[in-house]
């Protein structure tokens, strides 16, 4: 029987800029590059916040959005 992981509610603070969520992810099984990350984004519809001259998105959302990504890459092999 698999357990239920429920999906985690974006935070007010988990605000991060894209570089950061490629740095912070890198160490992870499935790394994001910066473009697969943007695809990602596109795809899933991840809302997207500009301060200055970055864009910022919501760490939690990217987190659901890598989990899936990850789980059809494994189906694919």
């Amino acid at each position: 029987m698999a357990a239920h992981i429920p999906s985690p509610m974006p935070a007010q603070d988990d605000l991060v800029t894209l570089k950061a969520v490629t740095a912070l992810l890198r160490k992870s099984p499935y790394p994001l590059s910066h473009s697969t990350l943007k695809r990602l984004i596109a795809y899933y519809r991840i809302p997207r916040k500009r301060i200055g001259k970055a864009d910022y998105v919501h760490f939690s959302d990217v987190l659901v959005a890598q989990r899936r990504w990850a789980a059809r890459e494994c189906r694919k092999s």
